[in-house]
């Protein structure tokens, strides 16, 4: 019987009681099957676990898993539809992990249809896809959210949040949640999920602590709903898990190892802003963990003040010291005057000297002033003698301030940025559900490009300038004008579009989706939105896409492995390129100076770790940064 799966509490604790009085007659031995995954309950029953003996099974080969499937049926009377359909199951399930779990649920699904139609025949009723090994916790989370409208956005979090971990190399795996870490409300839900309905959680006590964990980790690869949220807070979730791993190693550090461990540079300036737009997404002890980061930063920061205070002091005392003795021997003026200008001179080389601290201290702004106090300033009556030094530590100071503008007004998080062709705008996308618009010279907002009701991942500007199209997690790709931010077209696709670009001629834009196809359109004005499709390029879920130089082909990236040449005119495919063990996230084409001739470069995912050249290549690896609500420009 299916101790813990399906029975009420109550009856498991007396089932529990009448075996183990049972086992005190020495005649009766009792001998029990127990999945791993359901270990943990079985921990923490106090009548029956103490009794127990454990005797770990190995993993079954194919011939083991048909008798599985083949002798309870046979023992109850009930016949297969066919030998290909053990087959098919076994061939699915073997080389899977904890497939034991994955058949009990399929063939719990098959046993409900049969006892609906009642004719004692475990079939397939309509397509071979429902007997695929994880469909059927693919259905139920399906069915939930179908009966459940309203707590997408909690089983959402639940998931990406509570239960995946999303690695920097590799594939999303389960992660264990501990009830005390999180919400009650999450605590409820994944109670709900784990229950005998769903059972798409998995809930235990281990050590003293109540946790929950994803039935099977191919829910992670089959449920499409969150495959597609874990790809959209890919970047926040391993920021996330990178700032645990940091926050571990500096519980375990002691001494000035503990302050060595803390966030600086850029990961402190990543984490203070992501603590800005998901706090209430960060666990507490990575929030205190990033909060001492940022007094640890202010902290060395005020003692870098205070030691620049230290040498204007010293540098005022000097120049006090040099104008008492110009009073002093006032008899002698040139003398004075010349003592003057030396003392000048010396409070000049100083002030430069000290303003190049400042540069190699990363302060420019203060470095800049001091610069300006060494040089001689008409309008200020401040007559000193020219130093050289002084106007180079200021040309310096000027360099080393890269800010030109500070482009402020989204709500969240920006994920790019791009010039248009002649350099005098910008457009911005972010994760406030809107692109911006922006003139570099004056930093001022020229339009707020507003319809997409989902985050705008990706915008891109046509050759000409006169366009520009936005990509976002709301299933579209939208084109606007930028003389009068308005939209002039709409381009579907089934699942969040990832990417999107212009043609080199800006007669197309190609854009490429989560839902395994990269789309050509046609991007010319006064088009119905429906008459915009040129071609379809499936192969997987599509990550990104390039046009050729000269428009004529396209090649997407995708997590199929490969790399596939179409033509843009036809949406014919001229070529796979194949040779990646992993994922490919991005490929593009580049000249190679031969006539007639292209060399496409891709990148490939971390995870796949050898070289390899096609149609020659070169390979890249590119990592986004997390970005604030504003956007600077810099040189």
């Amino acid at each position: 019987m299916p101790l813990y799966a399906r029975t009420p509490k109550d009856q498991v604790e007396r089932f529990s009681e009448i075996i183990v009085e049972g086992l005190a007659d020495p005649r009766l031995v009792v001998m029990t099957s127990q999945r791993a995954d359901y270990y943990g309950p079985l921990q923490a029953n106090e009548v029956l676990f103490p009794q127990t003996e454990r005797i770990d099974v190995p993993p079954l080969g194919a011939e083991a898993l048909k008798t599985v499937l083949r002798e309870p049926a046979r023992a109850l009377g009930v016949a297969f539809e066919s030998d290909d359909l053990i087959n098919y199951v076994v061939a699915s399930a073997k080389d899977q992990p904890g497939a034991l779990p994955l058949l009990a649920d399929l063939f719990t699904d098959l046993w409900e249809r049969m006892q609906v139609r009642g004719n004692g025949t475990l079939q397939v009723a309509d397509r071979k896809e429902i007997i695929q090994v994880g469909a059927a916790l693919s259905r139920r989370a399906e069915a939930f959210l179908a009966q459940n409208p309203t707590q997408i956005d909690a089983v959402k979090r639940l998931f990406t949040l509570r239960l995946a971990h999303v690695p920097r190399q590799g594939e999303p795996v389960r992660r264990r949640m501990v009830r005390a870490s999180g919400r009650e409300v999450e605590w409820q839900l994944a109670q709900t999920l784990a229950g005998p309905e769903w059972r798409l959680v998995v809930t235990a006590e281990n050590e003293g602590e109540a946790t929950a964990e994803v039935a099977h980790e191919v829910l992670l690869k089959t449920w499409p709903w969150l495959k597609g949220w874990l790809d959209g807070e890919r970047e926040f979730l391993v920021w996330r898990d990178d700032v645990e791993v940091r926050r571990k190693e500096r519980d375990k550090a002691r001494g000035r190892d503990r302050s060595r461990a803390l966030l600086m540079g850029l990961q402190l300036i990543q984490a203070e802003q992501w603590l800005k737009t998901r706090r209430t997404d960060i666990d507490q002890g990575e929030r205190e963990f990033v909060e001492e980061s940022v007094r640890s930063d202010y902290a060395q920061r005020r003692n870098r003040k205070i030691a620049t205070a230290v040498a204007f002091a010293l540098v005022s005392l000097f120049a006090v010291t040099a104008v008492f003795g110009y009073f002093a021997a006032r008899n002698a003026e040139s003398e004075t005057r010349r003592q003057k200008e030396r003392s000048q001179f010396t409070e000049s080389g100083l002030l430069a000297r000290t303003s190049a601290e400042q540069i190699v201290e990363d302060d420019p702004g203060s470095a800049l002033l001091l610069a300006l106090e060494a040089l001689p300033d008409a309008t200020a009556k401040v007559q000193r003698r020219y130093l050289p030094q002084a106007e180079v530590q200021a040309g310096s100071a000027l360099r080393a301030n890269p800010e030109r503008a500070v482009l402020v007004g989204h709500e969240d998080a920006v994920f790019m940025s791009a010039f248009s062709p002649d350099g005098r705008r910008v457009v911005t996308a972010s994760g406030d559900k809107t692109a911006r618009l922006w003139d570099v010279e004056t930093g001022r907002e020229m339009a707020l490009l507003s319809g997409h009701i989902g985050k705008v991942l990706r915008a891109a500007f046509s050759r000409n300038g006169r366009r520009i199209v936005t990509a976002s997690d709301d299933r579209s790709a939208l084109l606007w004008d930028v003389a009068t931010g308005k939209r002039i077209g709409a381009l579907s696709h089934a699942e969040a579009v990832l990417a999107a670009e212009f043609s080199p001629d800006g007669h197309k834009v190609l854009t490429a989706s989560s839902d395994g196809t990269a789309r050509l359109w046609n991007a010319g004005d006064n088009l119905p939105d429906e008459k915009r499709l040129i071609a379809v390029l499936s192969g997987g879920s599509v990550r990104s896409a390039a046009f050729s130089p000269d428009g004529s082909q396209v090649v997407p990236a995708s997590d199929d492995k490969t790399v596939r040449l179409w033509d843009a005119q036809f949406g014919n495919e001229i070529r796979v390129l194949k040779g990646h063990s992993g994922s490919v996230h991005s490929a593009e084409f580049r000249p190679d100076g031969r006539e007639g001739r292209r060399r496409v470069r891709s990148s490939p995912s971390i995870r796949d770790r050898s070289p390899r050249r096609r149609c020659p290549g070169d390979w890249m690896r590119s990592r986004p940064d997390p970005s604030s609500g504003n956007f600077d420009i810099r040189r």
